[in-house]
């Protein structure tokens, strides 16, 4: 039941059903899905997010008697009948599949009027001017203006930018100064070009043309495929990830400033000062600190930024945008859903393996199972080998398996699927005979639900092992939440089974595995880690040595290699086309004119 707007005042609006009128749009309904200081997250029907003031929330929440269900007005129902008859025109017309970025043949027939400031207004139409007359005279698509060309465009705004709503790179809630330009999920409107592309398609033309015929080439040298470009301009976005971005990006600064680097979760920090620099939308990352500074040709300093990147829909799209994207000279824009090859395994690494690439995996298992049993290959007292994988394929899994003794089969304990935090297998040694083990308890501790509770869990548990007691980890969807990771103390712990001292971060969803004992000296354990789409195996073998005195330690020795298996490999092959990865802080891969050679006149 829907909380009264009394109780939310003191239980919080988190959940809350809220309805909103968007003049020009109309009438949607949506959910509080997070608070944000003084601020709540919203998402609409439509999939889209904004932030909202909690004292303007409470003034949309739909009281408990109502339903959302907003009524369309006679105009909106006829808007509706237009659009749809226009969508089933182009249809007609369907590019069954685009594979080769089409030449600039498609211009908007009418000119959106834009809503914004005046001096936005006269900013964006010099640019507008500016622009058509560039590409009147430049009307072959591999002449592309400079970056000084460009800059001194840009700067015909004046600081006059258009603003944007978008609460994941901000940590004020307030708008943030720049432009998206191209593909854009617009509210209400589905997959679109953006609103200031319809109002300035030539400034747009112009940008992109810049940018495509910049932008490194990809490993079998086809242009870097976008539908989209975000132009940022004197704001250091805060840490955040793309939401709505495929995930191979490229970045460029330009303008007068020093400092503003990219930092990134996986590569850390990289300068994109006048040079294209490649990194995921999909890893955190933000802007460093800049400052701006005068120039010769400049009164003021500015940092403006370019992202070109492929919008998560870029496939999907109606026909009449498609030709709208590639007439504006986008790279990536279909119609048929189907990826480009250069996409196809950035798609499948951020999603859940479809019902077909399911089925590959399986069959995956089942022959693994037939050259690999660990019923068969454990045949040693001591052997033991786990192998799991994470919620990417089949919602997560694995096993774990030990010879306890030489009369025994190994038994194999099963990881359940889609089970959080991490598995552990404790076991011991036997009293006096020393030639068999006894598993102690094979259980999951909970780190994702309650990482302090799981911690201490964890730590007693192993105190009240004794020494030499072989231990078996592995994880089966992720080992914490992403906003919840696994604490300081529980590393320490692993130290003690043997982990090595400078153990990678066991990250949200990765695939992880151990095989180690308690008293193990830090480094000795078997371990490796891979990532959300790796399929893990570890095998080794558990055995006593004596020791002077009568007493006895435990050794673990591996009994192969770690086996890390791609399983986008497995489902989609290799081979496919990819970015160059290239960077390194030197000036040789520095914008300074355009690769084919030509270069624009510039007036």
């Amino acid at each position: 039941m829907t909380p009264t707007i009394r109780a939310l005042k003191e239980v919080g609006l988190v959940g809350a059903k809220v309805r909103k009128n968007f003049p020009g749009y109309g009438e949607f309904c949506g959910e509080v899905i997070e608070i944000q200081g003084d601020s709540c997250l919203l998402k609409w029907e439509d999939g889209s997010e904004s932030k909202l003031k909690q004292s303007s929330v409470k003034r949309l929440v739909i009281k408990e008697e109502e339903t959302c269900k907003k009524d369309e007005t006679t105009e909106d129902t006829q808007k509706k009948k237009k659009v749809k008859k226009e969508n089933e025109g182009s249809k007609k017309r369907s590019l069954s599949k685009v594979s080769t970025p089409a030449l600039e043949s498609y211009i908007p027939k009418k000119r959106l009027d834009f809503a914004g400031t005046s001096g936005q207004k006269k900013g964006l139409n010099a640019i507008e001017k500016f622009a058509s007359a560039w590409l009147a005279e430049n009307k072959d698509i591999n002449v592309a203006p400079d970056i000084d060309h460009v800059l001194k465009t840009l700067r015909l705004l004046d600081k006059n930018w258009p603003t944007q709503q978008r609460p994941n790179v901000t940590t004020t809630g307030k708008e943030v100064t720049g432009m998206c330009l191209g593909l854009i999920m617009a509210l209400g409107q589905g997959a679109q070009c953006s609103y200031l592309t319809d109002c300035f398609p030539e400034t747009t033309r112009y940008l992109v043309r810049f940018c495509r015929n910049t932008l490194p080439r990809t490993k079998a040298g086809n242009l870097f495929p976008f539908s989209s470009l975000q132009i940022n301009y004197n704001y250091a976005a805060a840490k955040h990830v793309d939401g709505n971005n495929i995930g191979p990006s490229y970045i460029m600064s330009i303008g007068s400033h020093t400092g503003g680097e990219l930092w990134t979760e996986d590569q850390g920090t990289i300068n994109c000062y006048n040079k294209w620099k490649l990194f995921d939308g999909n890893k955190l990352h933000y802007t460093q600190a800049f400052d701006l500074k005068k120039s010769s040709s400049s009164q003021i300093g500015e940092r403006i930024s370019f992202i070109a990147f492929a919008h998560g829909l870029y496939s999907k799209v109606e026909p009449a945008v498609v030709k709208q994207l590639r007439g504006l000279g986008f790279t990536a824009a279909r119609s048929d859903g189907i990826d480009d090859d250069f996409f196809v395994r950035f798609r499948i690494d951020r999603s859940y393996l479809s019902e077909e690439n399911n089925q590959k995996f399986i069959q995956l298992k089942q022959q693994r199972l037939a050259q690999q049993d660990p019923r068969a290959t454990l045949t040693k007292v001591g052997d033991a080998a786990v192998e799991c994988y994470g919620r990417q394929a089949e919602r997560g899994g694995g096993w774990m398996a030990i010879k306890l003794s030489a009369s025994e089969q190994p038994t194999v304990l099963q990881l359940k699927p889609n089970s959080v935090g991490i598995w552990i297998a404790e076991l011991k040694w036997k009293n006096f005979t020393h030639t068999s083990l006894e598993l102690v308890k094979h259980h999951r501790l909970d780190f994702y639900k309650d990482v302090k509770g799981a911690t201490n869990k964890f730590k007693d548990r192993i105190k009240n092992l004794p020494d030499g007691a072989p231990v078996i980890l592995g994880i089966a969807d992720t080992a914490a939440a992403s906003s919840r990771p696994l604490g300081p103390k529980v590393y320490e712990i692993l130290k003690q089974l043997g982990a090595p001292l400078d153990l990678p971060e066991i990250k949200y969803r990765v695939a992880w595995a151990m095989i180690g004992f308690k008293g193990a000296k830090p480094g000795t354990a078997l371990t490796t880690v891979g990532t959300r789409s790796t399929l893990l195996r570890l095998d080794a073998n558990f055995s006593l040595e004596s020791q002077p005195g009568g007493s006895f330690t435990t050794k673990l020795t591996p009994n192969a290699a770690p086996d890390v298996t791609n399983i986008i490999d497995v489902v989609a092959g290799t081979g496919q086309d990819c970015a160059v990865v290239d960077n390194d802080d030197d000036d040789d891969d520095q914008v300074t004119g355009i690769p084919q050679g030509k270069k624009a006149r510039v007036k």
